[in-house]
């Protein structure tokens, strides 16, 4: 527990949320949500407390694509046995209860894709209108500069904190999330019912042992790269990101999110595994 800074006023309940949702393709345009997990975090007595989870899959209307399966290792039997959207929904509003509350999440992408899920089986959004985009928060107070954002395996270990379970499961992310909330909410102030970064808090650069390790690990993804003989443009192909993401990544001109070194390191550890793979690329670029 951490010692809210907040002296007067009513408690404030936090509901810490995390989403995995189907990746949208051609034919199906929306990205639908199939795990749901939440994490309420409360002020009792002026003290932070993590309090009970919510946690459901949900059965989409679409097949789960492979890309998906491999990024989030979900089940597809997980998802035959749950609820559709609107009943899950529903289960997931009753949980929230009727106390005033404010959702969070890392980043403003599962804010976006709850949206749509709502709009596209003509459900509600209002629950959205109190939303904190933690990540920025976090972002913020690493030191980064304006635009880039901080992953959440990052910013766990940037707070000295274990990651407990395995990312890209709802409910771990989620709970890691509200472990780090709770650490870095003594940095924060309370204003109404939104957060905002303290004015006393350090800004600038990054810490150093921070900054030293994310650029350790990005160099020696980048000379695994090279020893695999591949340029950027083949390699960006293969792990599904931009040739200048990739560029600006390793020239250390973006900070990379814990998704994007996930799955670069991921990419690197499958070619590693089957060098056929990368001499079928080089051949394919004698013959053009």
């Amino acid at each position: 527990m951490v010692k809210s800074p907040r002296s007067k006023g009513d408690p404030m309940n936090f509901i810490i949320f995390d989403l995995e949702w189907n990746a949208a393709t051609k034919k199906h345009h929306v990205s639908e949500i199939f795990e749901i997990a939440a994490i309420k975090v409360k002020e009792v007595d002026g003290m932070l407390v993590i309090g009970d989870s919510f946690h459901s899959f949900v059965r989409p209307m679409f097949h789960i694509t492979d890309r998906t399966k491999r990024l989030t290792q979900v089940k597809v039997p997980d998802t035959w046995l749950a609820k559709r959207f609107p009943q899950v929904y529903k289960k997931f509003l009753k949980w929230i209860g009727k106390e005033d509350f404010v959702l969070c999440s890392w980043g403003p992408d599962d804010k976006r894709e709850f949206m749509r899920n709502c709009e596209l089986h003509h459900l509600q959004t209002d629950l959205m209108n109190k939303h904190l985009d933690f990540q920025k928060i976090v972002s913020d107070l690493a030191g980064l500069a304006k635009g880039q954002q901080i992953g959440l395996l990052t910013a766990v270990a940037w707070a000295g904190l274990p990651f407990e379970g395995v990312h890209h499961s709802a409910l771990d992310d989620a709970r890691n999330t509200a472990n780090l909330f709770v650490h870095v909410y003594k940095n924060l102030s309370l204003r109404g019912k939104w957060l905002e970064i303290d004015a006393k808090s350090k800004r600038g650069r990054p810490d150093h042992a921070f900054e030293q390790e994310y650029c350790n690990q990005v160099k020696l993804l980048m000379h695994r790269r090279i020893s695999l003989q591949l340029d950027r443009k083949q390699f960006a192909s293969r792990c599904g990101l931009s040739t200048k993401s990739i560029m600006k990544i390793e020239q250390l001109k973006r900070v990379a999110t814990a998704e994007e070194l996930q799955q670069i390191q991921r990419t690197l550890d499958e070619l590693e595994e089957n060098p056929a793979a990368v001499e079928q690329d080089q051949k394919k670029i004698q013959v053009s």
